[in-house]
């Protein structure tokens, strides 16, 4: 075949696939999934291109909260909840568990070094988050260690504010340790403080058997893991 053959052919296989451009997209399917800001910011938004290139017909409805409290009876499809459900509407499966331990970006140990103890913690600066700290206790309660309070340079109630202040090198923080597979500059910080969360999936039972939802419920629960993302396993890593 002759040049002229062939580049006949590529126009109309050209003039084919731009035929679709300007049409009214096809109905996207809504999948609704409320989960904390944390997770979805830092850790979700990562896995979210390959979802959109395996479902590209579905639109993402997230709503987020600093923590997800008591899971209910809602118009969501899914949440991710660090409370077990009591409603019997809903079908519960655990992901794993999410772990806060010291750390610290490699910025900080540049700057300041790391402390090798609590004997070691005078001149650090610790950043608090109010949430975990109404929840598990203060710093200097963890510690068992009044002075540490002295230490504490930044209180705040944004997960995602706290763990941007932690990044930038402004103090050491209980961080989810998942930090250090998204991020090759935290460091792990040698003070005996560990606290674990366990969460759930959990999905409304009246919306089971549809195939759009079993689809998204596997990418979701391949996105945790714990096999391939030891940080979400059920002890700290």
């Amino acid at each position: 075949r002759n040049l002229f053959a062939h580049l006949e052919d590529f126009t109309d296989a050209a003039s084919k696939g731009l035929s679709g451009l300007g049409k009214a997209p096809a109905a996207r399917r809504d999948i609704k999934v409320r989960m904390t800001e944390g997770l979805a910011a830092y850790w979700l938004a990562r896995m979210i291109p390959d979802l959109q290139h395996e479902m590209p017909h579905i639109r993402l409805k997230l709503l987020t909260a600093a923590y997800s409290q008591e899971p209910r009876q809602s118009a969501h499809d899914f949440e991710i909840s660090f409370a077990f459900p009591e409603e019997l509407t809903m079908t519960v499966k655990k992901l794993g568990a999410l772990h806060f331990v010291p750390m610290a970006s490699q910025r900080y140990v540049d700057r300041y070094g790391a402390p090798r103890g609590k004997a070691d913690l005078a001149p650090h600066a610790l950043l608090e988050n109010a949430l975990l700290a109404s929840q598990e206790g203060s710093w200097s309660q963890l510690l068992k260690m009044p002075e540490a309070e002295d230490s504490v340079v930044a209180v705040m109630n944004s997960m995602n504010a706290y763990a941007e202040f932690v990044c930038a090198g402004a103090g050491i923080g209980l961080m989810p340790t998942y930090f250090q597979v998204i991020r090759n500059d935290m460091v792990r910080i040698d003070l005996p403080v560990s606290i674990s969360w366990p969460f759930h999936l959990i999905r409304q039972s009246g919306r089971a058997r549809d195939p759009d939802l079993d689809q998204f419920q596997g990418w979701l629960e391949a996105q945790f893991d714990r096999k391939r993302y030891p940080c979400f396993s059920a002890y700290a890593k």
